[in-house]
């Protein structure tokens, strides 16, 4: 079973390489994106951050969850934790922000 130490370091640790990534790219997306005037890119462009900053912190939980719960495994088969970790974060961060703009 995993600590619940081990598991706020990995939250801490991942949520604070990935919300600030999700943020900014949802954010660029959107101010690139918008054909309006200039205020309204603006303000969609402060949303997309939002926004983006809550699909990477959902990523970033998802990535640390899964390192914690399946570190034993991880280890016995001689896998890499920070590999699974980007592999897992990365799939959910691209999912949502392509789910956000269909």
């Amino acid at each position: 079973m995993f600590r619940v130490n081990t598991l706020l370091k990995k939250l801490i640790h991942w949520n604070l390489l990935l919300v600030p990534i999700g943020a900014v790219t949802e954010a660029l997306f959107e101010l690139f994106s918008a054909d309006d005037q200039s205020l309204v890119r603006w303000v969609l462009a402060i949303q997309g951050g939002l926004v983006g900053a809550a699909v990477g912190l959902v990523a970033g939980s998802t990535a640390a969850l899964t390192n914690t719960v399946f570190a034993g495994p991880l280890r016995q088969a001689g896998g890499s934790e920070r590999f699974t970790g980007l592999v897992v974060s990365a799939g959910t961060l691209a999912a949502g922000l392509v789910l956000l703009n269909l």
